[in-house]
């Protein structure tokens, strides 16, 4: 059995009510969540990480139609680009 390894580009999209996410903080709290993703795709062995929160939905043509609504408080989003290096096994 053969296996090789390959990196693959991959991103995290993530569009969110905060209101609905965590009620009692009454502040925009992307900043935290951002955070806690990166660090956790860096757990999982990615890197070359990049955060986009000024159009993270670039690519997604119905959100793009109404991106200022769909960021705006209560609302928030965000994209993580990243690497990630992979084991393929080949039977």
């Amino acid at each position: 059995m053969g296996e090789y390894h390959m990196t693959c580009p991959m991103a995290l999209c993530v569009w969110m009510n905060l209101e609905l996410v965590v009620a009692a903080k009454n502040y925009d709290y992307t900043s935290e969540i951002v955070r806690d993703c990166f660090n956790k795709l860096r757990d999982y062995g990615c890197y070359d990480l990049s955060v986009d929160i000024n159009s993270p939905f670039d690519g997604f043509s119905e959100l793009a139609k109404g991106v200022k609504a769909n960021l705006m408080r209560p609302y928030s989003g965000f994209k993580i680009s990243f690497l990630k290096s992979i084991e393929v096994c080949q039977p």
